[in-house]
């Protein structure tokens, strides 16, 4: 006999536990309303509305560093028609859904179950920004909430495991890092299993590493891209004399941004990891993921996937009837009582981690409220306004992307023969060169980052004049992560 797939909260719990996602949901709600969705949004909806399914699956996802589920998902509204802004909707969705999942079935104490939703990335980064990592949380925790039946039932978890893959190249590493460890279980367990379910365990462990290997042969990059080179694959690139602390830098920024208070924080939940058996499942993923940003890219926003898979361990931490291990470390487990005051030890911990997380989701919520997050809509709007969708327009550098799905056309006379408007900054640079572009005398030109350009050289620009700056800003935590401004230089009337 096996237990429920998923355990609910009781009800008691389950009153708070809807307060609080009424509450998450509105919040995340307004701040939807005013974000701007920046480049690499933008290009995630261009890429689902213009590319044929096969052309995506065979070809532009090589170059995104993502695999096809967020885009998957965004091509239905996208091919029939839906504005850019249901994006928004979709993102809530999930975010409010993963929200939904812990609230109502992890196993935290109370308190800890009313702060986790309001923690920095699972608020803010993984809820508004509409990138593929929206799916993490809902995924992670939908796994850890089956994940004491994961040997009774394979299938969904297995499952689970493939979507996660298939999210992004964290989600890969990640769901790799499961799948070994479920297969060590398996192996593990297999004295206690009917032979017909030797066989069902094997079959899906088999498919899922199928499954797997056409994620990853699918979103291989076929030629260098910005973010990967494949120079960088080395072992001297991996094991360096500062990997350790660079590996301490990046448990860090998934905390309080501050090494040795994070440090510190994180004794006690290491060593509750231990008393429960999971530093495996906790540091097998982890230091794969670590390893994964050496080697390929590693930006902020990334840091919420450490924190999610501490989150995602400390929730198998706390199920019910967890094996411990009774023997002590220097006398500080020694018997149930001592393990119930290091568990109420860690639950401090954490509350110190999300208090200063949720100030970052503060900051950040009134920095998008009252700040544009890119100015790619404001852009399009004076387009609009200007009714200049039908001139000549030259626009230059990736930001330039957030512009477009404003339009249902390309709207850039200066891209490929209009080819794949999302893709073109990894494989065919549009045509830039301020003194090139103003040679052909386009009627708007759209400067990206316009820092670049010298005052000197943007008064020399004869027959133009500047319009703007329209400004935007990647609000992370509680600053400024990247500019990603424009400048626009209009084509003056002949006399």
């Amino acid at each position: 006999m096996t237990g429920p797939v998923f355990k609910s909260a009781p009800l008691r719990e389950s009153k708070w536990g809807l307060a609080a996602l009424v509450i998450y949901s509105l919040c995340v709600v307004l701040l939807l309303y005013y974000h701007e969705p920046w480049a690499d949004e933008a290009e995630a909806w261009l890429l689902a509305r213009d590319s044929a399914l096969a052309d995506l699956l065979t070809d532009h996802l090589r170059y995104q560093g993502h695999a096809s589920l967020w885009y998957l998902i965004l091509m239905l509204p996208a091919k029939l028609g839906a504005p850019y802004y249901f994006m928004k909707f979709i993102s809530g969705l999930f975010a409010i859904a993963g929200v939904y999942v812990l609230l109502r079935f992890s196993p935290f104490p109370l308190g800890l179950k009313l702060l986790l939703p309001f923690s920095y990335f699972v608020f803010y980064q993984y809820a508004v920004i509409s990138r593929p990592y929206i799916l993490l949380p809902l995924l992670l925790f939908c796994i850890a909430a089956i994940y004491d039946n994961r040997i009774a039932r394979p299938g969904l978890y297995l499952l689970l495991l493939c979507l996660l893959a298939d999210v992004s190249g964290h989600g890969f590493i990640v769901a790799a890092s499961l799948l070994l460890l479920y297969t060590g279980d398996a192996v593990s367990h297999c004295s206690q299993l009917t032979q017909k379910h030797k066989h069902t365990i094997a079959a899906g462990i088999g498919i899922s590493m199928f499954v797997l290997a056409l994620i990853a042969l699918q979103s291989l990059p076929l030629q260098p891209t910005p973010w990967f080179s494949g120079e960088r694959i080395s072992i001297n690139t991996l094991f360096t004399p500062d990997t350790a602390v660079l590996f301490c830098a990046f448990l860090s920024r998934s905390l309080v941004d501050n090494i040795p208070i994070s440090l510190l924080l994180m004794i006690p939940v290491l060593l509750w990891f231990y008393h429960k058996k999971l530093l495996l499942l906790y540091f097998v993923p982890t230091i794969a993921l670590f390893f994964f940003f050496r080697l390929i890219i590693y930006k902020g926003w990334h840091s919420g996937i450490p924190f999610l898979l501490l989150v995602f361990a400390l929730w198998i931490s706390f199920s019910e009837g967890r094996k411990t291990i009774q023997r002590s470390i220097s006398g500080i487990l020694t018997g149930e009582r001592n393990g119930e005051k290091l568990k109420s030890i860690v639950v401090v911990t954490v509350v110190a981690i999300l208090l200063r997380q949720i100030a970052w989701s503060g900051q950040a919520s009134y920095n998008d409220i009252n700040g544009p997050y890119s100015a790619g809509q404001s852009v399009a709007h004076y387009i609009k306004s200007e009714k200049l969708q039908d001139k000549k327009i030259y626009a230059t550098g990736y930001w330039s992307t957030s512009i477009l799905p404003y339009f249902d056309r390309i709207i850039f006379n200066n891209f490929k023969e209009g080819k794949s408007p999302s893709v073109w900054i990894w494989r065919g640079p549009m045509h830039h060169e301020l003194s090139e572009m103003v040679a052909d005398e386009p009627d708007l030109i759209i400067l990206s980052t316009p820092e670049k350009y010298s005052k000197a050289v943007l008064q020399g620009v004869q027959g133009y004049r500047p319009v703007g700056p329209f400004n935007g800003h990647l609000f992370f935590k509680n600053g400024i992560y990247e500019k990603n401004d424009f400048l626009l230089l209009r084509k003056r009337p002949k006399d």
